[in-house]
């Protein structure tokens, strides 16, 4: 009896640090696909996923643990990159400092998805509450660096702007003597940089917040893996009704008058400042738009590769479409026309 027991003792230890073995791989993993997404600029909005995954799955000290490991490596690469015997060049050093940036800024993000969660805040509230929280700190953030450091970030982008361009004119020189009226708007958008750099304000406004609803939507959807872990009482559902207090609407239209009044005597900069507007309050009702879009799929019973064909098609081509259909929202409840299903399938995208 005490040989069996002891056997089975071994086994159970040898199946725990099997266990053990196993999830260090998938922590490990989940921080290298984060690493792999801030690398890549497009992806790095999803960046934050990863490790607010590492978090919820593998607990708070395997969570921290992974970030501070991934931020050491980070750095030790980053400063390996200006070593004078370091033969990477001045590009590797480039994209690891972005890199670095990057990473950082996924992390306070991963962290707002989860304070939203573990303090089970609704979705809405929990997006407009920490994206505003998180665009003071990055705020204060860029004022200490410059006052302390006399390091512009405008005069930064501007530069990078400017290589941009130079390296855009070089690679698509055909394309930038073709006849058309988009050919000379874009023209003139190059010739002017400080034109682009005014779009910097509204890229960044608009990068917290789409960052958090799309981490946030991506970790609910995956909510059938994580919730033993722990217990949130909100869903995809919720999120998909995600709705802006009525009271938006008045800003909305101050912005369109300031976009609109430069035409009839305003100030050139109200133009400026009313398009900025536009865009910032907008992504909140492309929010409401798309989820108006994502029930009204369901309610076609459109799922599978159709589905997903179709909110990628509407996301490429139509974005202001979505934004304009949640200004609507505000008057009209479109989804009283049509029923959802309530068994997730519509979540498959």
């Amino acid at each position: 009896m005490n040989a069996e027991t002891s056997g089975l003792s071994h086994n159970q230890r040898k199946f725990n640090s099997w266990s053990t073995a196993k999830d260090s791989y998938r922590l490990l993993a989940l921080g290298l696909i984060s690493l792999f997404m801030c690398s890549i600029l497009p992806l790095s909005i999803m960046a934050p996923v990863p490790l607010v995954m590492a978090f919820l799955l593998f607990g708070k000290f395997r969570g921290f643990l992974l970030i501070v490991g991934t931020a050491a490596l980070l750095v030790a690469l980053n400063l390996l990159s200006y070593l004078p015997s370091s033969s990477s060049g001045g590009l590797f050093s480039q994209m690891m400092g972005e890199t670095l940036v990057l990473y950082f800024s996924s992390v306070l993000c991963a962290f707002s998805v989860l304070e939203i969660i573990v303090k089970k805040r609704e979705p809405s509230v929990g997006i407009l509450r920490n994206g505003f929280l998180l665009l003071a700190i990055f705020l204060l953030g860029l004022g200490l660096v410059s006052h302390f450091s006399h390091f512009s970030i405008l005069n930064y982008f501007r530069q990078e702007i400017i290589a941009l361009i130079v390296k855009f004119k070089a690679e698509n020189a055909q394309l930038l003597s073709g006849p058309g009226e988009e050919v000379r708007e874009l023209q003139a958008y190059l010739e002017n940089p400080d034109k682009i750099l005014n779009w910097f304000p509204v890229i960044f406004f608009m990068g917290i917040f789409l960052g958090l609803w799309v981490s946030l939507f991506i970790v609910l959807r995956s909510l059938p893996l994580w919730k033993h872990k722990e217990a949130y009482p909100f869903t995809l559902e919720d999120l998909k009704k995600f709705k802006v207090s009525e009271y938006m609407i008045w800003p909305l239209i101050v912005a369109l008058i300031l976009f609109i009044g430069s035409d009839y005597g305003l100030p050139k900069w109200s133009e400026v400042v009313g398009e900025s507007m536009l865009y910032c309050l907008g992504l909140f009702f492309f929010f409401q738009g798309f989820g108006i879009l994502l029930d009204f799929l369901t309610y076609l019973k459109i799922f599978g590769i159709m589905r997903s064909f179709f909110i990628f098609g509407t996301l490429w081509m139509g974005p202001k479409y979505l934004a304009l259909l949640g200004v609507f929202n505000t008057w009209f409840d479109f989804r009283k026309f049509f029923k959802t299903n309530t068994n997730n399938e519509g979540d498959r995208i």
